[in-house]
């Protein structure tokens, strides 16, 4: 090897060096690979699930699950990003009795909020399984279930609490990686002692791998050396910011997980276990989009904050082109190859592959539009991004009592997708009027790279 060549490596060497000795560079790509890690045990929790129990019972469960989770963004009340926010700034500032008095104040509210909600799902889970899903087999497995809403909700306030700490590690725990790993830890259990599962028993694991995850995060909170329990100061104000951040995450997850919902209200419980697990599938797509935004969204917040627009518009610019580069591949393996790819979860689940294609097709939308919301957020206009979704909500209901009742698993995707599109569209609009600024024009010549 000659000396141009050792120069050369140790060149890269010191350069590496230098960028991951940032702590934002650490961070991001630490986030990056623990959530690679808790995609990919979700993904397989998903496959063993569908491998081991009937599509009717993974209707069941798949179900349960779309409507635990909505519930515990609701029960969160909104105070997932306001904590975040606060928590960094006192952290700064070395106001940690703050932070725990605000620590409280969260764990108590959301432990009563999401306490009530599942108490009263629980009471109301047979009306809820005849008259609203006309499913009276999801009753059983929703009571199983219904219980995991308090235990999430407090573990993700935790998670948000650790993640305006900086502690990347701990916030993903939070965020799927936890819950998919400890439910892995207990179905091998359960194989050791027997085969005979159905869609009750996983939802009792799901549920007892929702309170594992608290305890433990729970425990990371009492060993930090500045935790303490303190009441008091002037909560009401952050309640207060909490609640239009509270409508836009509930219009969210409701958009994000509804889908299930209403094709098991319009169709089968095994229609619902097919479009689920298309669902998942098309979002392994998204996990890239979720890793190019959560490292763009402090550098838009800076650049508006600086009135910076030139540098705003080439950031994203460029997000937008490396979210199309990375997702390319793997929306290209799910709409070609869909089969193949459905095949993993049982034979029977090859008859979702048209909405397999259709959703991995609306990922590729949604990457092709860039990060539109994330702009609107970052840049003071969450009113719209609100609106914006409470319509993009509605419109997915139209589209699914439409569409759901004659196609089925292939309807549901379309007005998914289809609200989607719309979504995009309208975002896209208010960017440009509000930025003047069009992510999905990858293709036009940029100034020069700046410093």
């Amino acid at each position: 090897m000659t000396n141009h060549s050792l120069m050369n490596i140790w060149g890269i060497r010191i350069k590496l060096k230098k960028l991951f000795s940032n702590e934002v560079v650490r961070g991001s790509f630490l986030s990056l690979f623990l959530k690679c890690l808790a995609t990919v045990l979700g993904f397989i929790l998903n496959v063993l699930i569908t491998r081991t129990l009937s599509p009717s019972e993974a209707g069941y469960f798949f179900m349960a699950q779309s409507l635990v989770l909505i519930l515990a963004v609701i029960s969160r009340l909104g105070l997932d990003q306001i904590i975040t926010k606060k928590v960094a700034s006192w952290a700064l500032a070395n106001q940690w009795l703050e932070i725990n008095r605000l620590y409280a104040f969260s764990v108590i509210l959301v432990f009563f909020s999401s306490s009530m909600i599942s108490f009263f799902v629980y009471v109301n889970s047979e009306f809820i399984a005849n008259h609203f899903f006309n499913k009276p087999f999801l009753s059983p497995v929703l009571v199983a279930m219904i219980a995991s809403v308090i235990p999430i909700s407090l573990y993700m306030v935790h998670g948000q609490f650790f993640q305006g700490l900086k502690d990347m590690a701990k916030f993903q725990l939070s965020q799927g990686l936890g819950i998919s790993a400890a439910s892995l830890f207990l179905i091998g259990l359960v194989f050791m002692l027997t085969y005979k599962v159905d869609a009750i028993l996983y939802a009792q694991l799901f549920t007892s791998s929702a309170f594992l995850i608290l305890i433990i995060m729970f425990r990371f909170w009492l060993k930090s050396e500045f935790s303490e329990f303190k009441f008091g100061g002037d909560l009401k104000r952050v309640a207060l910011e909490a609640l239009p951040l509270w409508g836009a995450a509930s219009l969210l997850v409701t958009q994000q997980w509804a889908s299930v919902l209403l094709i098991g209200v319009y169709g089968t419980e095994q229609d619902a276990a097919y479009f689920s697990v298309a669902h998942r599938t098309s979002m392994l797509a998204a996990l890239f989009l979720i890793s190019v935004n959560s490292i763009a969204a402090p550098k838009m917040a800076a650049y508006f904050f600086q009135k910076d627009f030139l540098k705003l518009k080439h950031l994203t610019i460029w997000s937008t082109r490396l979210m199309v580069v990375v997702s390319l591949p793997v929306v290209s393996i799910l709409f070609f190859f869909p089969e193949r790819v459905l095949r993993l979860f049982g034979d029977g689940y090859v008859v979702a592959s048209k909405a397999l294609m259709i959703l991995a097709a609306g990922q590729f939308i949604n990457a092709m539009s860039g990060a539109v919301g994330l702009l609107l957020t970052m840049t003071n206009n969450q009113n719209i991004f609100f609106w914006c979704n409470l319509a993009t909500v509605c419109i997915l209901l139209l589209l699914s009592i439409l569409l759901i009742p004659d196609y089925g698993t292939v309807g549901s995707a379309l007005a998914y997708v289809g609200a989607l599109c719309f979504q995009m569209s309208i975002m896209t609009y208010f960017v440009y009027r509000k930025l003047d600024i069009i992510p999905f024009y990858i293709f036009q010549k940029l100034p020069p790279k700046f410093n």
